[in-house]
């Protein structure tokens, strides 16, 4: 059996009617097409900006807390500085004892630890600064 035979005869005006028809449902299918690409193209920009202003939000309040919480961590970390700083000449003249040198090295350590994080906390707070700041302490 030869595919696509029917009984249907088809005259020659009709033939052209009928491609045209065709033809327009193809046109219309196409533009139905690029309408949806172009309401998708809208609507991924529109989940871009809303996430990247949800973001910036979220960014923004991790900001403020961590600046609300700035003056007690850095009053914290400067303590323990401070305290081993005052400690580590003490301790260097004043104790005697067989583990002296692991004592005075984790004394230090500390006393590093605190101010580095101190710094890398000042650090945090100027990346995450929705615009650019000076610290005055």
């Amino acid at each position: 059996m030869e595919p696509h035979r029917t009984n249907v005869i088809i005259f020659p005006k009709v033939r052209e009617v009928a491609e045209a028809a065709e033809r327009a449902k193809q046109e219309a299918k196409e533009r139905g097409h690029a309408k949806r690409a172009r309401l998708s193209a809208g609507a991924k920009q529109a989940a871009t900006t809303i996430g990247t202003g949800a973001l910036a939000t979220v960014l923004y309040l991790v900001f403020l807390i961590l600046w609300w919480l700035r003056g007690p961590v850095r009053f914290l970390l400067g303590l323990a500085s401070f305290a081993s700083l005052i400690t580590l000449p003490i301790m260097w003249l004043g104790l005697d004892s067989a583990n002296k040198t692991h004592i005075m090295l984790s004394v230090a350590g500390v006393g590093l630890g605190a101010s580095a994080l101190m710094w890398f906390y000042d650090a945090l707070l100027m990346r995450l600064a929705p615009e650019p700041i000076l610290f005055s302490t």
